[in-house]
């Protein structure tokens, strides 16, 4: 069942990243994240006076991972916007490998072909997301990889405290403050320079928004579910799927042509869920 979990949550969290990225076409990225966001926190007040939300520390964790998914999401919009995504997204996929040790340290046990299916399934997300091989990088995309790699650590950082948080309290309680301390930090950014002003709302594409922060607010709770409650390690690297399940709906609608190593990373991926499900 947590592994189901964990799967949910990279298909919706690959879903609402494809939606995003079209929506970062004819939106400023920052004001799309921003309404999506709270189109997603209005939903979850909705549900207020029906769910209890039990006070302690857990809050302030998720408050905590709200800020650093937030941050970390922006850090990997400015990288993006140096260097081509077959650079940036292999080094953010790595950030997986955080919450992976921290559920090693805290004492999970793997057996030796779950061992090796995490290993397998890392490479098969860095190989679907189409890595650059070519050398020669200039200026502006060192910055990037600069960026890839605190973005990389941020989620790594992120997906730990959400797990964390949600294990010893409310899971509505935990949702509920991540969304609030992501829009505590992305608000001011987006107010101060501007952006709403610029931004034409049509109903379609406010659909579109709402479609993106519901299904990102429920692939948060999937894993958090997922990782709070079974294996962080395993549930951490089943959700990190999600950017094959972009590549592949960019596959299925834009009719993106997959490269050979890419191909090769999404069977890789399948081969390594395998053996993490065993």
């Amino acid at each position: 069942m947590n592994a189901l979990l964990a799967l949910a949550a990279s298909v919706l969290w690959g879903s609402s990243d494809f939606g995003g990225g079209l929506m970062s076409r004819r939106l400023h990225p920052s004001a799309a994240v921003l309404i999506s966001q709270a189109i997603a926190l209005l939903g979850l007040l909705v549900l207020l006076p029906f769910l209890p939300v039990p006070g302690g520390w857990y809050l302030l964790i998720a408050a905590v991972a709200g800020v650093v998914a937030t941050l970390s999401l922006a850090s990997f919009y400015r990288a993006m916007a140096d260097a081509p995504l077959s650079l940036v997204a292999p080094i953010t996929a790595a950030g997986t490998g955080i919450p992976v040790l921290v559920g090693l340290a805290r004492g999970e046990h793997l057996s030796v072909l779950q061992g090796a299916g995490i290993g397998v399934t890392i490479v098969g997300v860095i190989l679907a997301c189409g890595p650059e091989f070519r050398g020669g990088i200039h200026v502006r995309r060192r910055q990037a990889v600069l960026f890839a790699v605190l973005s990389a650590a941020g989620f790594g950082v992120a997906y730990t405290l959400l797990a964390l948080a949600a294990g010893d309290g409310s899971l509505y309680g935990t949702l509920l403050l991540q969304r609030v301390g992501g829009l505590v930090v992305l608000a001011p950014i987006v107010l101060r320079g501007r952006i709403l002003g610029q931004v034409r709302l049509s109903a379609r594409r406010l659909a579109a928004l709402a479609a993106i922060g519901i299904s990102d607010i429920i692939a948060n709770g999937s894993y958090a579910l997922a990782a709070s409650r079974g294996n962080l390690a395993i549930a951490a690297v089943l959700a990190s799927l999600y950017p094959v399940v972009t590549a592949l709906l960019a596959r299925g609608i834009l009719a993106e042509r997959l490269r050979p190593v890419q191909s090769m990373g999404v069977v890789a991926a399948l081969g390594g869920v395998i053996m993490l499900s065993s």
